[in-house]
């Protein structure tokens, strides 16, 4: 975690070795917490942690929560999506290719059959 955090520009990323590790309890509405809430507040902490406590007051509340969960998810879709971005744009030549073929087959099947 250090050495991401050094490699984000965080200065005070070499003291996360020396932190005291805590547990921010969460009041969940049920007494099984969502495991895909606690992924996604796990990886926001990740994304907005800077070396210095804090708290996530405003996920007491499951509006909050759910919020975070669309954000994150909506984020690892759209870093998917950019991955795939290359093999999705030749794939929408390929078909707009064959779109214009087909197109043409059907517009002479129409005149034959007038």
């Amino acid at each position: 975690m250090s050495d991401y955090l050094e490699t984000k520009g965080v200065s005070r990323g070499g003291d996360v070795v020396s932190f005291a590790q805590r547990k921010t309890d969460l009041k969940f509405t049920n007494s099984t917490p969502n495991v895909t809430e606690s992924g996604c507040i796990t990886m926001m902490h990740m994304l907005i942690y800077e070396g210095v406590p804090f708290e996530h007051q405003d996920l007491q509340r499951k509006i909050g929560r759910r919020y975070l969960v669309i954000q994150m998810t909506s984020t690892l879709v759209l870093a998917d999506v950019n991955t795939k971005r290359g093999d999705v744009l030749k794939k929408v030549k390929k078909f707009q290719d064959e779109k214009e073929s087909i197109w043409k087959e059907v517009y002479a099947n129409r005149k034959i059959k007038k």
